[in-house]
């Protein structure tokens, strides 16, 4: 098995609290991520659990931004994902022709 470097950043806190669980179960902090990414990468699948986190100021911005805009009508909603595809080919399209026109 090949080994590489893997460098992250992580809050200090987070650190030390995964480090603690590792090591009472007799692993490494090294091995505890090894084993979640191989399982990752296995199973191709994420637990919810971890993908639930508090969002950013800037997140949070943005979802209100998005509220903004949906309560203003702002919004275009497609039937089904053909159309969604459709529109934004006919919008890639007329900005091909566009961009032609201008050269």
């Amino acid at each position: 098995m090949a080994a590489t470097t893997l460098h992250i950043k992580t809050d200090t806190a987070v650190r030390d609290k995964a480090t603690k669980v590792a090591e009472s179960f007799g692993i490494s902090l090294s091995t505890l991520v090894n084993r979640v990414l191989d399982q990752v990468g296995r199973t191709k699948k994420i637990d919810s659990d971890l993908l639930d986190e508090i969002p950013s100021k800037w997140m949070i911005e943005q979802m209100r931004k998005a509220d903004e805009d949906i309560k203003a009508g702002r919004v275009i909603r497609f039937k089904s994902p053909t159309a969604a595809i459709k529109y934004f080919r006919e919008l890639a399209d007329a900005d091909e022709t566009t961009n032609r026109s201008h050269h």
